[in-house]
């Protein structure tokens, strides 16, 4: 109060601009002050710690790095304590000063019987009438004898001589100290089955009976079947054929210390392991116009345009329509009687716009595993973890011609971080990451059957991984062949990072960078086997300019299908986070990235 009259004095007094300096005086002598709880060189996170001045207390706990701290402290002598269920108490006077080094405290593990103990005091010798006075911790009020006790009470115990009850029993001084154990006892490492039905299992807390407790798994099955399932929809009415097939769901997961006999017995590292595989069959309904049996012996006669008129062929080697809208089979193009061989015959009515409808069957496989490691190396200061994750899709995607191509998709993903403490306020973090990703594609007729070779078209890619049919597109809704193209494309990146961290007062500054080189492989070809579209524009039908080998358009394109694309990466960043108040926290920062121009690894 003395300091506080002459301070409004001084500044009643004299000019008001030294205002600020008196006030920069006061807040100097506060500091800060940070440290880190410990148990045999490992952090110790959830640990109360208070600090007390006088009148003044404060409480924080510590993070998961077992560090705590206290902002702006008064200079002065502080009794730091810090407490932790299981361990012993630690309490030591320390003394708050501006830039003093971050204190540690090492706890102790208590003994089992030390942490279920509960002080009970001998009875109290007296002959038989004897009358003891009133005990300060007698008056605590008590339950009755013949009540029930309740789920947070252990049952009452009154000690009695001669069969006589007695009063003001020296016995219940112990009842609050008990009544506190057996909160620990509910609520701690002990399985009290005995004394409260909201007892723990065994493994709950430090009771673990054996090592295997340490370890923990799961695995789980997900079994379907088509038969439950509902028919295919059907445009048309018409029921269709339902696809037969089974799917499977299933997952599988460890985790616990990796102990190794002779190798890795103590400090042994933290293992995750993950698995998981999906079989799962969409199937669906599609619908599609294909050639009549007439049509592809070259006989127009009983076909009509898209408006339901008759056709009127007009031959475009005479400009004079064909006799009878029949094509004379001398003129059918080989090719196109072929490729007309994968076309599947009508199995509809055409009056419903549609003359064939199948069942579309598309499969996936998918496997996923993950795989997770942590070390803390001996010493506190070193800690070393990372994961790694692999997964693959397999689709497998039918048409309404009976084809089935196939696309695969494979990634992983691998990191990993060393961490080095340099101080209680200061660390560094190093990482590096590895990842993949693979893109292919397998045609159905890719190494078994050359398609357009054996129909006798030419001048398009011969190479196995393309064979198959040309691309086909009618203007009239005729079903147009097509299959996937070939590829195989993968992307890998290698990259490095180190970022520091470090506390100064309110903020928490994290500085750091990366390196990235990043390449992409390309194997594919644009248009392999070639296209061929048709309008009707030769003969006033599509399928007669197909049955006549009269494309409207056609294209191509193959050659120089592998690329080797490499490029690198860069990026800075800072970031602090400010705590300017207990109820106000600002996080701000800025990044720098760049990424260099791609260049083709051998200049194409």
């Amino acid at each position: 109060m003395r300091l506080s009259a002459r301070t409004s004095y001084f500044v009643t007094r004299t000019n008001l601009l030294l205002l600020p300096i008196l006030l920069l005086a006061v807040t100097a002598t506060a500091a800060d002050h940070a440290g880190r709880v410990v148990f045999n060189a490992l952090p110790v996170p959830g640990a109360t710690v208070s600090a007390t001045h006088l009148d003044q207390q404060l409480t924080t706990v510590t993070d998961l790095e077992g560090v705590f701290r206290f902002a702006e402290l008064a200079d002065g002598p502080w009794t730091i304590r810090v407490e932790m269920i299981g361990f012993a108490p630690l309490r030591q006077e320390i003394n708050i000063l501006a830039n003093a080094p971050a204190s540690t405290w090492e706890l102790k593990l208590l003994p089992l019987a030390e942490m279920t103990r509960t002080t009970t005091p001998a009875p109290t010798q007296r002959s038989v009438g004897q009358t003891l006075p009133p005990s300060p911790k007698a008056s605590v009020d008590r339950p009755p004898s013949d009540s029930s006790p309740s789920g947070f009470q252990r049952a009452q115990v009154n000690a009695s001589a001669a069969g006589a009850a007695i009063v003001n029993d020296p016995a219940a001084v112990g009842d609050a100290d008990r009544g506190a154990a057996d909160g620990f006892l509910i609520n701690g490492s002990v399985n009290n089955g005995a004394a409260s039905p909201f007892a723990q299992l065994a493994a709950f807390g430090n009771n673990r009976r054996n090592v295997r407790s340490l370890y923990n798994g799961g695995v789980g099955v997900l079994l379907g079947n088509s038969a439950l399932d509902a028919r295919p929809f059907s445009f048309t009415g018409q029921q269709t054929s339902k696809p037969s097939y089974n799917d499977m769901q299933m997952m599988g997961s460890f985790a616990g210390p990796l102990r190794i006999p002779r190798l890795l017995t103590r400090n042994a590292p933290n293992l995750f392991l993950g698995y998981q595989r999906t079989v799962d069959h969409n199937a669906s309904t599609e619908s599609a116009v294909m050639p009549t049996a007439r049509e592809r012996a070259g006989d127009f006669s009983q076909s009509h345009d898209a408006l339901g008129r008759p056709l009127q062929l007009m031959d475009p080697s005479t400009g004079r329509p064909f006799v009878g809208n029949q094509i004379p089979l001398a003129r059918l193009s080989p090719q196109a009687r072929s490729l007309l061989n994968y076309y599947p015959l009508p199995n509809l009515d055409a009056a419903a716009g549609f003359n064939y409808q199948t069942p579309v069957l598309q499969t996936k496989h998918q496997d996923a595993g993950q795989v997770r490691f942590s070390q803390a190396v001996p010493g506190g200061k070193n800690q070393i973890f990372g994961n790694l994750a692999l997964q693959r899709t397999t689709t497998d995607a039918g048409n309404v011609f009976g084809f089935t191509d196939s696309t695969r998709a494979s990634g992983i993903d691998t990191t990993v971080n060393w961490s080095h403490r340099f101080s209680q306020l200061l660390s560094l973090r190093l990482r590096y990451q590895f990842t993949r990703l693979t893109n292919s594609a397998t045609p159905y007729f890719a190494n078994r059957t050359n398609v357009s070779g054996d129909a006798g078209i030419t001048g398009n890619d011969q190479d196995p991984v393309n064979w198959g049919a040309p691309r086909l597109l009618f203007s009239s809704g005729i079903a147009g062949l097509s299959s996937v193209q070939a590829a195989s494309n993968s992307n890998r990146t290698h990259g490095v990072g180190a970022e520091i961290l470090s506390s100064h007062g309110r903020h928490n500054l994290i500085v750091g960078g990366d390196v990235h080189h990043q390449r992409w492989n390309i194997l594919s070809q644009q248009d392999a086997r070639g296209s061929f579209a048709f309008s009707g524009g030769a003969t006033g039908s599509d399928l007669a300019d197909f049955m006549l080998g009269v494309p409207h358009a056609s294209s191509i394109a193959f050659g120089n299908p592998d690329k080797y694309f490499t490029a690198p990466a860069f990026d800075a960043y800072i970031t602090d986070d400010w705590r300017v108040s207990a109820v106000l926290t600002v996080n701000a920062g800025a990044r720098w990235e760049y990424e260099a121009p791609v260049a083709e690894q051998f200049g194409r």
